[in-house]
């Protein structure tokens, strides 16, 4: 014999009173709107990972540019020496000179060059030379002999047409 509280939970949701019964509808019918909002949610979450990740510290492969050239890389290992870093600005053109120097392989600083400038529009006219639109750079690497610094010049000039 089933007692009258178990009768009770037994009921359909046609047989409660239309108040709970329209209640319990709305809720059921708020279920896919909560799992929008956890999606929602979750998605928020992923790209605020991926926005922290971006700004956390740079790896060791990230690329410094000299000061004086901003889309003229350091190779790994170099440490530009602004302090004589010169910039001569005239109406017929410009003259850049900068240095650079590190623990590194000559043969390292000038392969990184001679495969990294072409991806950069500079063209590879001589052994250390290059030409890109009106601008010409050239890359001296000297030292290096027995475990001793590389010392990096660049010179790049402009034509003003």
């Amino acid at each position: 014999m089933i007692t009258e509280s178990r009768r009770h939970h037994r009921r359909s949701h046609r047989d409660l009173p239309q108040s709970l019964s329209l209640s319990l509808s709305q809720s059921l019918s708020r279920r896919p709107l909560r799992q929008g909002l956890h999606s929602s949610l979750r998605s928020s979450l992923r790209s605020l990972a991926i926005g922290l990740l971006l700004l956390a510290p740079l790896p060791a492969w990230a690329v410094d540019y000299l000061s004086a050239v901003d889309d003229l890389p350091l190779a790994q290992g170099l440490t530009e020496q602004k302090d004589k870093t010169t910039v001569f600005d005239a109406p017929v053109g410009k003259l850049i000179t900068a240095y650079a120097t590190g623990n590194v392989k000559a043969a390292d600083v000038v392969d990184f060059y001679d495969s990294t400038l072409p991806q950069l529009g500079w063209e590879k006219t001589a052994s250390g030379t290059y030409h890109r639109k009106a601008e010409t750079l050239k890359i001296d690497v000297l030292g290096g002999q027995g475990g001793g610094p590389v010392n990096v010049s660049y010179t790049v000039s402009s034509q003003t047409k």
